[in-house]
């Protein structure tokens, strides 16, 4: 049986692959500098407590972010 996966995704300018391993560390915020830059950090660190990871990829037909947040399954 697969994990359960959420998906979420924008059509925005998205995240370059080089530079999505740093915006899951606390305190990295975006090019446009808004936010704390804690909350992928705490998203991905509540998703590996529960056996799960978070992952961030290119959107659908190359556009924007995805953010696949996947569980294993109970």
């Amino acid at each position: 049986q697969p994990a359960p996966c959420i998906e979420i995704q924008d059509d925005g300018p998205g995240i370059s692959a080089e530079l999505r391993p740093q915006m899951l560390r606390r305190f990295v915020r975006g090019e446009r500098g808004q936010g704390s830059g804690l909350g992928l950090s705490i998203a991905l660190e509540i998703a590996r407590l529960h056996g799960g990871d978070l992952s961030l990829e290119d959107g659908p037909a190359g556009r924007g972010l995805l953010v696949r947040l996947t569980l294993p399954s109970v």
